[in-house]
């Protein structure tokens, strides 16, 4: 993996919110699909949204596991404290709808609202429409509860994913739960005695911890990360240029902090070298 230009591309994308999307014929691209398959004589639907279509990419997860803390550290800089772009909250069920963030013109990445006993019957039903007829959707990327494993909501996901041919791959979260001796026997008993052993195509699994404090301890990042970059098909990274995020007082303060640790580490090495010397 070519870990150092997939924190250059993330650490100097614009990011924003493009779309909160409540119904799917509003966004672009479906809208026009919608106003073709009504035929000539019917009037086109008028709304807000306007934007160039890129790869998509949808994060899903029941309510609680993660998901939005999780969506915050993927677009967040790596040199400093993770940004709420999606809302986060103790309690479950706090993202309302589809909502697409734009990643310096390369992709969107899409939050999707959690499944299972808080999520309501039409957030499902607008998730599972787009799923089965987002064109620009190139991969699937289900966040599954790295503590306490599967449960009954995590197994129909995937089996719907599975009959409609959804590409998807599987993000493991919140391993910092389990003892770090215990985790490979743990995941490996997880797997083997769950739905996931069972599929034909086995999806890629990605593992990350749930500590959001600190970008620096996260773990697992730029590996789910630089699978959305090839999902969305970048391959030559090293030439990949965003869209350039505009500096803020925090970019100017971190790097003060980062070239003063540097003077102060070379410092201490001087200091060091002539202590030996003498």
């Amino acid at each position: 993996m070519d870990q150092g230009n997939v924190s250059r591309i993330i650490n100097d994308s614009e990011i924003r919110l493009d779309w909160s999307i409540y119904d799917l014929n509003k966004l672009p691209g479906e809208d026009r699909r919608a106003a073709a398959e009504a035929g000539p004589d019917q009037p086109g639907i008028v709304h807000e949204n306007k934007g160039e279509l890129l790869p998509e990419v949808i994060l899903l997860g029941r309510c609680n596991v993660g998901k939005s803390s999780l969506v915050n550290a993927l677009m967040s800089n790596n040199r400093q404290s993770a940004t709420p772009y999606a809302k986060v909250k103790q309690s479950a069920g706090y993202t309302p709808c589809l909502n697409f963030y734009n990643v310096g013109g390369l992709f969107r990445l899409v939050d999707s609202p959690g499944y299972g006993v808080k999520g309501k019957p039409w957030q499902g039903e607008l998730t599972m429409q787009y799923l089965a007829e987002r064109r620009e959707l190139r991969n699937c990327f289900l966040i599954l509860n790295g503590d306490i494993g599967l449960n009954k909501y995590d197994e129909l996901i995937l089996e719907a994913l599975v009959e409609m041919g959804v590409q998807f791959d599987i993000i493991f979260n919140k391993i910092d739960k389990i003892k770090n001796n215990s985790r490979i026997q743990h995941y490996e008993e997880l797997i083997s005695t769950s739905i996931l052993n069972d599929l034909k195509i086995k999806p890629r699994i990605y593992f990350a911890n749930s500590i959001e404090s600190d970008l620096k301890q996260r773990t697992g990042i730029n590996e789910i990360r630089y699978g959305i970059l090839q999902s969305c098909g970048y391959s030559d990274l090293q030439t990949l240029k965003p869209r350039r995020r505009r500096k803020t007082i925090n970019d100017t303060i971190e790097k003060i902090k980062e070239k003063n640790a540097r003077k102060s580490l070379k410092g201490r090495v001087k200091i060091n070298l002539q202590r030996d010397i003498h």
